[in-house]
């Protein structure tokens, strides 16, 4: 047929039969001579077929050209929307989703009764899935479900149409796992099935039903025991009892998943989570043991620096800290791009050495932790503690210089009423009652939720009778029986309050007072 057509000079003929063989460089030269013939009469087919041999060589930037040429010579042809179809899947496959899905719109929009239709809305579905534009994959992929019941396209549609879901900002978990159980239900020898249950495991672990994603993991192991997906129903049936805290049975599902499948590429975060399970156990000596094999057998993995972080807490709960020390700083030397972790270590580094009671070296590995991560969340404690190992030296001054800078520089820290407190206490110490008035006011102030506000009313109180000013003192421990009126200091506080009222000579409020104390046993609280 082929020499036929040569003889008859016939040259989009010739390229239809050369096609038909899979012949498309052979084929794009006869449609290029029809082209290019004065005389030729098929030249829109021509060009049409030069577009195809192109898209079936995947040669998809040729194709992407080709299409885009007909569409702007022919744009009345008849195969303009089987056009615009392979001009999406030309630039779908070289991954420009966005220039594509304008593509499959021309179709879906322009063409509503072609036969090319489902592929539009299938190319313009995977376009947006692509581009995690989700609700608009739902969108396209329900259209084939409900308009293209007998599609081609109609199983992957129902299961893409439960992962869309899934994946959106807030996922539609009910509805996502309708469509999973439907691919179940009525394609039971798809091979998508066992992927369909999987997904409902995900499905409960995304609304925290651990339990639930446990069974339906099971079920992939049960019902689809040749499955690819297995290694991953066991990983993810670890996960959900890790999550329920039955930590025993995550390591021997983990273990399943290690010994079972020696050749799965999940078995590195299997053992990292063995590990994971026995500290949660407080197994100290196992998770060692696991992290240490995990780093041995796995040294590049991505959760490396955490396993060796991990191994400095085993010690450091065991209250081993030179060990402890010895792995932080591991972690900083080995894992520097790691910098929250290196952050964290540098932070325990200092920790441990006040554990040791080692003050001076806490002041100065904590004051280089501070020098080299400026931007911590550490450096509030890491003062904290500072200004306690201070105190622990007998350096009052440089212990005041660190909890000042805490309430300046740090308010919301949790503990930066516990260093006022701190400074309050201070001058407590030193009887310099007046400066005790000051910093108490201001742990008054500015903390009013302070768990240390009844000693800081006592104390205030306790201040002002020291300075003899006896009016402030019952004002103050009357606030501070109205404040706390279930406080173990309350008795201590009438009595004084009574003190201050008799120094004053009010003995009318004085003979109140002391109706109410008849009812509490004197009793002295010593700070």
């Amino acid at each position: 047929a082929e020499d036929d057509f040569k003889q008859t000079n016939l040259n989009y003929w010739q390229g239809e039969s050369l096609y038909r063989l899979s012949e498309y460089r052979k084929a794009r030269g006869a449609y290029q001579k029809e082209l290019s013939d004065p005389k030729g009469e098929w030249k829109e087919q021509a060009l049409f077929g030069i577009a195809y041999t192109y898209f079936k060589e995947k040669n998809y930037i040729e194709s992407e050209k080709t299409f885009q040429e007909f569409i702007n010579s022919y744009p009345q042809s008849l195969n303009l929307a089987e056009s615009w179809l392979r001009l999406g899947d030309s630039r779908y496959y070289q991954n420009k989703f966005n220039l594509a899905l304008q593509a499959y719109q021309k179709v879906i929009e322009n063409y509503p009764k072609s036969e090319f239709l489902d592929d539009s809305l299938y190319g313009a579905a995977y376009s947006s899935f692509s581009q995690r534009k989700f609700k608009e994959a739902s969108f396209h992929f329900k259209r084939i479900i409900e308009e293209f019941p007998a599609s081609d396209y109609i199983l992957d549609a129902t299961f893409q149409m439960g992962e869309s879901l899934l994946n959106l900002p807030k996922p539609e978990y009910e509805e996502a796992m309708f469509y999973f159980e439907k691919v179940i239900s009525e394609y039971p020898a798809s091979s998508l099935t066992s992927n369909a249950q999987y997904e409902i495991g995900w499905c409960y672990i995304g609304q925290n039903n651990y339990e639930k994603a446990r069974e339906e993991f099971e079920k992939v192991i049960l019902n689809y025991p040749q499955s690819k997906w297995v290694d991953d129903a066991l990983l993810q049936i670890g996960n959900c009892l890790f999550n329920l805290k039955d930590f025993p049975g995550a390591i021997k599902s983990y273990f399943k998943l290690e010994t079972e499948h020696p050749q799965s590429n999940l078995i590195p975060y299997a053992v990292y989570q063995i590990a994971a399970s026995y500290f949660k156990l407080s197994d100290y000596e196992k998770a060692r043991e696991t992290y240490k094999k995990f780093l041995t057998k796995y040294p590049e993995n991505p959760n490396a620096a955490d396993a060796q972080y991990a191994i400095g807490w085993t010690y450091f709960h065991q209250k081993k800290y030179t060990e402890a020390s010895k792995s932080f700083q591991e972690v900083i030397d080995t894992h520097p791009s790691h910098r929250d972790l290196a952050m964290e270590s540098s932070y325990l580094i200092g920790n441990c050495w006040y554990n040791q009671k080692n003050y001076p070296n806490a002041i100065n590995s904590l004051q280089e932790m501070i020098k080299r991560y400026p931007e911590s969340g550490k450096i509030p404690p890491a003062l904290f503690m500072i200004g306690e190992a201070h105190q622990r030296l007998g350096q009052e001054e440089k212990s005041l210089d660190a909890f000042h800078k805490i309430v300046k520089e740090y308010p919301y820290f949790p503990d930066a009423d516990a260093a006022q407190f701190k400074i309050a206490n201070h001058y407590i110490k030193k009887s310099n009652w007046s400066q005790v008035v000051v910093e108490l006011k201001n742990l008054i102030n500015d903390f009013s939720t302070s768990s240390y506000l009844p000693q800081a009313y006592y104390w205030t109180g306790y201040s002002y009778y020291q300075l003899k000013r006896y009016p402030e003192t019952a004002n103050t421990y009357s606030q501070f029986i109205k404040l706390f009126p279930l406080s173990p200091l309350k008795s201590e506080v009438h009595y004084r309050q009574g003190e201050a009222l008799f120094k004053q000579k009010n003995t009318e409020k004085l003979k109140i007072l002391m109706r109410k104390l008849l009812k509490f046993p004197k009793k002295r609280i010593f700070f």
